[in-house]
């Protein structure tokens, strides 16, 4: 067909940029064919890997579009290009008068006029042109919409054209700009219903460790119940009892119906209480577990799992010779209740199967010490552990090599004995003696071993406000701290301090003063805190004598005290002493989940949805108020290294699950109030609505531009932190 004359345009750096582009692709193939000469096997693997996910990633963005493109095709909007990809094109195609018009490599091959030398036109019977041009461009990853006036990141151009963006009414511009979250979701919804449907393994509903002093725990939740009711609905899965819990309101309660591993029922209310380490509500109820070892790559911990006498693949048959065949059984003695002695060493038996084929049996002794359990709030503050309402010293575990106490000459192990005027400090006596001196050179009087000795001495230290991000600052005033983590001195049985609500129901602990030394319970001599739990526990029940000296110097005297109950052990606990280990590495526990029918699947998905959807927005919440390190979020790389990873598998369910998560994800994040963003868009438009006029062109672009460079900020940080972790192992 013949065409107009074009007027002829001048492209001084048009023969550079497509010469650029050449040659970054020269290099990639050659790069390329290098890594397949070397390893041809493992290069393919390689590059299939690769394939699949930049398919994946590709299919997500390019969904998100297409609900652009669809939405601004149904109110009108000119659309003057929807690309499949990024970088130059391939090849493209629209329709003009009287053919198909296709382009190869016009950004490669601009010929004379910039549009393409290699440019032809299909002869078919059309009588006007099209608007829209199809491209397929050479990076798969995602696509985009470029509809007439319309500006990602400067503001709208204006045009005359009623099928501009601009032009069109607040309501259809918006319907535009949520159409690429919306359909985010959809696709999510949808492909976790493909996924239900063949059915996924997930953690069901079932409670593994329960927290000690949070909710759960003290409505009598234990390990190993299974959820069957949250307010009256089943629920799907373990991630909506966390669901349940962080979406409560104040003073809300949730209605958890339980079965337990006896075969009993019962509906408890729980009121969820915030963690202070996430700012999530929570219940304190942990997944659940299998009783086999992980998988384990690391050689630090493989090495670690080696010196107590595990390995990956291992199964554990037995606890002190008893079979057992659940989690829960091996969690009631592992980690027992306050009060509950397991004794000094629990006997794992473990099943392992040798590089011979033969199943051998052997025991694993794990040592068992008497630790601070979880307080109800995990700050330091909140920590009241006692026993019998009696306080233990206070110690460091730790010590911040940047911190006062460190510059002042603080130790590990070092035990507090006076800061300031005031003696045997609890930890909330010294947080507040330190806000009341911060800045200030104030005395530490600490003891500590040197040579086998035992001797004290005064440290010269000045408080200071703890360093916190912007963000953090906003929602939290900094600590005033010295700069190390606390413990408590189990070793020496001192008495440093009193828990309120026992001497309230035990008056008789008032007579004893604070620094005393208990030297005997039930007329048995005591060394440290261990023991004097040991025989309380032994005499619960009866009326006990405690003995003690309220200085080396002075008298032995003795109280009386009453053993009615257990509620005063509360904050001590007898845990497994797994070495550097934080915890034993045991694969989690999970049922397969499918429905039974294709409404019942769409149902699993759109659920599987809005859980991730809330995750990802608590997530957020997190990272703005400080309670969640950004450190902990992943960027490009560190989702293309997990997508990798899954792909790896060959495991077509996981992959298209993980994709929908990551579809999940795009939408929760695109829609947030950022400018550049979806959700930036949509906010500015909704202003526009309530002023009656369109924000200014200047502030468009000012906060255009600034939201831009945000999220280029945070695109870099993530990446940077997406890098270390994956040459540290973790990704």
């Amino acid at each position: 067909m013949t065409e107009p004359a074009e007027k002829s345009e001048k492209h001084p750096k048009s023969s550079l940029k497509p010469s650029f582009t050449l040659l970054i692709i020269m290099v990639v193939v050659v790069l390329l064919g290098y890594k397949v000469a070397r390893d041809p096997v493992a290069a393919w693997s390689a590059f299939c890997n690769i394939a699949i996910v930049v398919l994946g990633f590709g299919a997500v963005i390019f969904v998100h579009e297409l609900g652009h493109f669809i939405a601004a095709k149904s109110v009108g909007i000119l659309v003057e290009g929807f690309s499949l990809g990024f970088g130059p094109i391939v090849i493209s195609f629209k329709k003009v008068q009287g053919g198909l018009q296709v382009r190869i490599l016009p950004s490669l091959i601009p010929g004379r006029h910039g549009r393409g030398a290699l440019r032809a036109v299909i002869p078919l019977p059309w009588r006007q042109d099209g608007d829209t041009e199809y491209r397929i461009n050479l990076i798969p990853l995602g696509g985009f919409v470029k509809m007439l006036g319309q500006e990602d990141v400067a503001a709208d151009k204006p045009s005359d054209d009623p099928r501009a963006f601009g032009n069109k009414a607040v309501w259809q511009r918006s319907i535009v700009i949520a159409a690429g979250v919306t359909m985010n979701v959809i696709c999510g919804a949808v492909v976790f219903m493909i996924v239900f449907a063949k059915g996924y393994a997930m953690p069901p509903a079932v409670a593994g460790d329960v927290a000690p002093l949070r909710p759960a725990a003290l409505a009598g939740i234990r390990p190993g119940d299974v959820i069957t009711a949250v307010n009256g609905n089943k629920p799907f899965g373990f991630l909506d009892v966390f669901i349940a819990a962080a979406f409560t309101d104040e003073d809300e309660k949730v209605n958890l119906t339980v079965s337990h591993p006896d075969g009993s029922v019962e509906t408890l209310a729980l009121m969820p209480e915030k963690d202070d380490s996430s700012g999530i509500k929570v219940f304190g109820i942990e997944k659940p577990y299998t009783l086999s070892i992980a998988k384990v790559e690391e050689a630090g911990v493989l090495k670690e799992m080696e010196k107590i006498g595990i390995k990956p693949g291992d199964k554990i048959i037995a606890v002190n010779g008893e079979p057992v065949s659940h989690y829960y059984q091996l969690s009631e003695v592992l980690y027992p209740l306050p009060g509950v002695n397991p004794g000094e060493i629990v006997t794992l038996t473990i099943e392992r199967t040798d590089q011979s084929g033969e199943i051998i049996r052997q025991p694993v002794e794990i040592p068992m010490r008497l630790s601070i359990v979880e307080p109800r709030q995990k700050t330091l503050a909140a920590i009241i552990t006692h026993i019998m309402g009696m306080v233990p010293r206070l110690q460091a575990d730790s010590v911040s090599p940047d911190g006062p106490g460190a510059a002042a000459g603080l130790e590990p192990n070092d035990v507090i004995l006076r800061i300031g005027t005031s003696p045997h400090p609890t930890l909330e006596e010294l947080k507040d003696y330190c806000k009341e001196h911060v800045d200030q050179k104030i005395e530490l009087l600490v003891q500590r071993t040197e040579n086998s000795q035992v001797i004290e001495k005064i440290l010269e230290v000045t408080p200071r406000r703890e360093k916190q991000s912007l963000w953090a600052r906003l929602w939290n005033k900094p600590n005033v701290i010295i700069g190390f983590y606390p413990r408590l001195d189990l070793d020496a049985p001192i008495v440093a301090a009193f828990y309120s609500d026992a001497v309230n129901k035990y008056p008789e602990l008032s007579s004893l003063p604070r620094g005393a030394l208990i030297t005997a319970v039930a007329g048995e001599p005591v060394e440290n805190w261990r023991q004097i739990m040991d025989r309380l526990d032994q005499n619960l029940g009866r009326t006990v004598q405690l003995a003690y000296r309220a200085a080396p110097d002075q008298p032995e005297k003795t109280i009386s005290l009453n053993m009615t109950d257990k509620f005063l052990w509360a904050g001590f606990a007898y845990r497994p002493d797994w070495g550097r280990l934080i915890d034993l590495p045991l694969e989690p526990h999970t049922e397969l989940f499918k429905g039974d029918s294709w409404w019942q699947n769409l149902r699993m998905g759109v659920n599987q949805s809005y859980s991730f959807l809330a995750q990802t927005y608590l997530f957020i919440r997190g990272m703005i108020k400080g309670t969640v390190k950004a450190s902990a979020a992943s960027g490009p790389v560190g989702i293309f290294k997990m997508s990798y990873t899954v792909a790896e598998t060959r495991n077509l369910s996981d992959f298209l699950y993980f994709m929908a998560l990551i579809s999940i994800c795009v939408a929760a994040f695109n829609f947030l109030p950022i400018p550049v963003l979806d959700g930036g868009h949509f906010l500015m438009l909704l202003i526009e609505k309530l002023k009656g006029s369109p924000v200014s062109i200047r502030v468009q672009e000012i906060v255009s531009y600034a939201g831009l460079m945000l999220i280029i900020g945070f695109v870099i940080f993530v990446t940077y932190n997406d890098i270390l972790k994956i040459i540290a192992g973790q990704l």
